[in-house]
């Protein structure tokens, strides 16, 4: 009994840490690069759903699946409909893993965890470990899965279970609800229907109950999504409520055939799987399979309607706008000139954005999605700068470190900026302070926002000054404030205080440094002639 619980236990366990490891493994796998080639992929939703299946086929992963839609979406490389086929496809993708755990695959997953885990400990290159380790993540899964199959039988003997249990022969609607709320607390759909295909398999359920368990899992999954995506918005949220859509689908769907089968004796859902000659497990897998599919061809061609009321309902954050990158495209790469005016645009473009940080502290609020978009941009810029290939001729090369280095600097300044942004708004709407750094850096944010633009000489002399050394006055301030003076507020507010002069101090060091790498690069050699040609 204690060993019977053991292996249950100890099965879900390793399915769910080898269900985080492939998630987040993948989702480090899935770089830029990576998303390139998928937009090529996605032409269509019909192309996108083909590849969406593959994709769920090797994640095996809603959570990595998900995430690289939101992601494709998000940066504007494919659009609401083909990334929405993609996330429907990979759903049926997902749906061959309990197909998989009816199968004799312990010994294959067993091997699959010894050549992984070789690999994670004898390769040090950080590539080969991500994969390596997504697929360990992987086979322990399905280890996991087959434990606990392997656990769920003898547990099904016991006569306390049996006793247990009883109550699903007398309802299927408490079966469908059960089901839901076990996949609500596992979080889980495949858990929970290798749970009930193995109690149908000995017995325990009917086919009728497997079938509503099934069907169940879906609802509790379209429960868990709707529940973890209350705090999101924009096109995160039309995901997420898509998802939830697909999953009452399947519930409008396939409940009512059952009913139908087992009141008017129609052959329906249940005759077509016990037709194929394949054993009861394998039989009953192949419901859940019929449910990712079978709804495909009307759910694809009622897309593009889908995606406008998703678009209606969940509106994109003006923030996401941002968060597209505007300038860097792939094709680039090959062409070191024209990525390296590529760059050096969307670079100026996001020192344009950093504005509205000051702004939004201004109207009372803190750029939290703001800061998302351009965190997501900034991230772009540096992963398309690292692909650039490297060109013998000695401008192009020294361009390209400029970038390089001007990118560090944006990278760093956003950090300060977000954190001197949360600093101000623990002082109060009328703090004096407050007033005169929000007005104080934002005044020189657009002078150097200027000065990039026109690059005029005498406004650069001006920035320089402007952003000369502050700490001086800053050392002031807190002085003030731990003497006991305090003339800009109350006493109560000292932490604040110095957190803000600290951030000031820093933001305007990395400041003078931005100013000195835009204005010393105004004429780079290649990018000055193409940026003209550009920009003229």
């Amino acid at each position: 009994m204690v060993e019977t619980l053991a292996g249950v236990l100890g099965g879900f366990g390793l399915f769910a840490v080898g269900l985080s490891l492939l998630s987040e493994n993948l989702k480090a796998v899935a770089d830029r690069r990576l998303r390139l080639i998928a937009k090529r992929w996605t032409g269509n939703r019909f192309k996108a759903y083909g590849w969406g299946i593959v994709l769920g086929l090797i994640s095996q992963s809603a959570a990595a699946s998900t995430f690289i839609s939101v992601g494709l979406l998000r940066s504007g490389l494919v659009g609401t409909v083909p990334a929405l086929a993609l996330l429907m496809g990979s759903y049926a993708g997902l749906t061959i893993l309990v197909v998989i755990v009816t199968l004799d695959v312990e010994v294959f997953s067993l091997y699959a965890i010894g050549l992984a885990g070789i690999a994670i400990i004898g390769s040090r290159n950080r590539s080969v470990r991500t994969v390596a380790t997504a697929i360990f993540g992987g086979a322990l899964m399905i280890l996991g899965l087959v434990l606990l199959k392997e656990a769920a039988a003898p547990l099904a003997q016991q006569p306390w279970f049996d006793g247990a249990i009883a109550w699903a022969r007398d309802s299927l609607w408490l079966v469908f609800f059960v089901s839901a709320a076990m996949t609500f607390v596992v979080q889980s759909t495949a858990v929970v229907c290798v749970l009930g295909v193995t109690l149908a398999s000995v017995g325990v359920l009917g086919v009728n109950e497997a079938l509503m368990l099934v069907y169940g899992s879906c609802a509790g999954s379209g429960v868990l999504v709707y529940m973890l995506s209350l705090n999101i918005r924009g096109r995160a949220r039309q995901v997420a409520m898509y998802t939830v859509l697909d999953n009452v689908m399947v519930c409008l769907v396939f409940v009512p055939l059952v009913l139908l089968e087992i009141y008017f004796d129609i052959p329906l859902v249940r005759a077509l799987v016990l037709s194929v000659d394949v054993g009861l497990q394998q039989q009953l897998a192949l419901v859940y399979v019929l449910v990712g599919v079978a709804l495909a061809p009307f759910m694809l061609a009622v897309l593009g309607p889908t995606a406008r009321l998703l678009e209606r309902l969940w509106p994109a954050m003006k923030a996401e706008h941002i968060g597209r990158t505007h300038f860097i495209q792939d094709r680039a790469i090959e062409d070191l000139a024209t990525s390296v005016v590529l760059a050096d645009l969307e670079q100026r473009r996001i020192l344009a954005i950093f504005p509205r940080y000051i702004e939004s502290v201004r109207e009372g609020t803190q750029p939290g999605e703001l800061r998302e978009a351009v965190t997501g941009v900034l991230s772009e810029t540096q992963a398309f700068l690292a692909e650039l290939c490297v060109s013998r001729e000695a401008h192009t090369v020294e361009d390209r470190a400029v970038l390089l280095i001007r990118q560090s600097l944006l990278v760093w300044f956003e950090e300060r900026l977000a954190t001197l942004c949360a600093a101000l708004g623990q002082l109060g709407a009328g703090s004096s302070l407050r007033t005169s750094v929000v007005e104080g850096v934002d005044a020189v944010l657009l002078c150097l926002i200027e000065a990039v633009e026109t690059d005029d000489d005498e406004l650069w002399s001006y920035v320089r000054r402007l952003t000369e050394e502050r700490g001086e006055p800053m050392r002031k301030v807190r002085a003030a404030y731990l003497s006991g003076e305090h003339p800009l507020g109350d006493r109560k507010t000292t932490g604040s205080v110095i957190a803000v002069t600290t951030s000031v101090e820093q933001v305007f060091v990395i400041l003078d440094k931005l100013a000195q790498e835009f204005s010393n690069s105004s004429a780079m050699g290649t990018a000055g002639s193409v940026r003209d040609g550009v920009t003229g």
